[in-house]
């Protein structure tokens, strides 16, 4: 399962420690993710649109 966020604010630039990577919101997302085994992708450009992908895989049965 894929579930995308989209932010369309001021964006921020992922090749710098920026303030947003030490948010509690977005260390929040990455734990849970990582509990449920799986990864968060982060698409970002300073002044543009954010958009964050979590791709979480299938519960077994």
């Amino acid at each position: 399962m894929t579930i995308q966020i989209k932010d369309y604010g001021v964006g921020f630039d992922l090749t710098t420690q920026s303030e947003s990577s030490k948010s509690l919101g977005m260390k929040t997302l990455k734990e849970r993710t990582q509990i449920l085994d799986g990864k968060m992708i982060i698409d970002s450009v300073k002044n543009q649109v954010t958009s964050i992908f979590l791709e979480i895989p299938k519960a077994a049965k």
